[in-house]
């Protein structure tokens, strides 16, 4: 009996993706000499912009102020801030190499380690866009994006709560998840996406927490992902962390799948033991 084509009718009957082991397509953890302590990220696959005017976006290490938030020694991260007195908004943005606007992934998914840092009386959020986003500051991300979320770091409110766009760059049709990603810790994101089927889904330190169609539904794929805040008058500071961006070629399965899989594997090798003491 074949058992990996009996799983696989199993997925399939149960209306789940079949999925084949996930490839590194890229990745980045700033390690690179070429990413410099204490200096703007500046490398062929990163833009920076916006930070003229009091925000920051810089390379961090054990050394630095501030330190980087991950703490691993000789380790450097990507530390971002939005300053209140800035009315732009500082952008980080990873472009995947090898994919561009008009040719990008199609489907996999990618994954990034991320620290909030809360802050006293904060009003603000971050903002995450993924698709086919230009290196420019005149672009708005979530408008180029097939996902677009955000995690709030307002004090009045639920810091670290996740909300995101559902088929819409409205921010006014934004929906709340029932996830609170924990500030000053680290915290593992990965989003998976099919343009197959315009949909994508989040998971927060490997629990999936949104599914959805797509953000913008015309968009084919990611070529970049963009880090960013909520602007805002009255918003105050904010500063967060990002390190280990990973990209791969197909999604990683949800805890629900790789259960079925194990179960079903389990299942097959019964009925193959019974079989063979006939």
């Amino acid at each position: 009996m074949n058992i990996n084509k009996t799983l696989g009718s199993i997925l399939i009957a149960a209306g789940l993706p079949v999925l084949a082991s996930a490839a590194t397509l890229a990745s980045e953890d700033f390690q690179n000499s070429v990413f410099v302590s204490d200096a703007a990220p500046s490398n062929s696959d990163v833009f920076v912009g916006n930070t003229s005017n009091g925000n920051v976006v810089r390379v961090v290490d054990s050394s630095t102020s501030p330190l980087d938030a991950f703490a691993g020694s000789g380790n450097k991260s990507i530390y971002i801030h939005r300053d209140a007195a800035d009315a732009t908004l500082p952008i980080f943005q990873y472009v995947v190499p090898g994919y561009s606007t008009s040719a990008p992934l199609a489907s996999g998914s990618i994954s990034f380690d991320i620290y909030l840092q809360t802050v006293t009386n904060g009003r603000n959020s971050i903002e995450i866009n993924l698709g086919t986003i230009a290196s420019s500051t005149s672009i708005v991300g979530r408008n180029s994006s097939f996902a677009s979320f955000q995690i709030n770091a307002s004090t009045a409110t639920t810091t670290g709560s996740i909300s995101y766009f559902n088929n819409t760059i409205s921010g006014g049709a934004i929906s709340s998840s029932s996830a609170v990603m924990t500030p000053n810790q680290k915290n593992t994101i990965s989003v998976s996406w099919s343009n197959e089927t315009k949909t994508y889904s989040i998971a927060l330190n490997g629990e999936t927490i949104v599914s959805s169609a797509y953000t913008v539904g015309s968009i084919q794929g990611l070529s970049s992902i963009r880090f960013t805040t909520v602007n805002a008058a009255t918003y105050t500071d904010l500063n967060y962390y990002i390190d280990n961006i990973v990209v791969s070629d197909s999604a990683i399965p949800e805890p629900g799948t790789t259960a079925l899989l194990v179960g079903g594997a389990g299942l097959m090798v019964a009925i193959g033991a019974r079989r063979s003491v006939r």
